[in-house]
């Protein structure tokens, strides 16, 4: 598997790029580097060939929450709402740069931190898994 890693506005992006050209395109949200876990653990679940992108340097609670909202759980929590934003980018600039690497991919396929979930699923149907996005 080809390694292909790059920044764009802050996030790093690591695409692992599989053998098959036309296998869908997981874009997955993380805290940490963890595709090679990923990769890992869909290769003992017999998943279906994908790409994989591996999205890192996210702010978590601001760009992932679709409104302000003061905190919930720890009184650090900071929900900005800028979603829109990160959605934006996301479907702007780092999807036409993972289509400049993998061109003839079909689908995408977008999950974050359930990722072993969305793999389960993937793993018994061909249905496209849609977490949160």
């Amino acid at each position: 598997m080809r390694k292909e890693i790059a920044t764009i506005e802050g996030k790093n992006i690591t695409v692992c790029v599989c053998d098959r050209e036309d296998a869908p395109v997981v874009y997955s949200n993380d805290f940490s580097k963890s595709a090679d876990a990923v990769l890992a653990e869909c290769k003992k679940m017999e998943c279906p060939s994908f790409h994989l992108v591996s999205i890192t340097g996210i702010r978590w609670d601001e760009e992932l929450s679709p409104w302000e909202h003061s905190p919930i759980v720890a009184k650090d929590d900071h929900f900005t709402g800028e979603a829109d934003t990160y959605l934006q980018l996301l479907e702007n600039k780092i999807v036409p740069y993972v289509h400049s690497i993998v061109p003839n991919s079909k689908y995408n396929i977008y999950m974050d931190i359930l990722w072993k979930d969305c793999l389960h699923y993937m793993q018994h149907t061909t249905v496209i898994c849609l977490m949160r996005m």
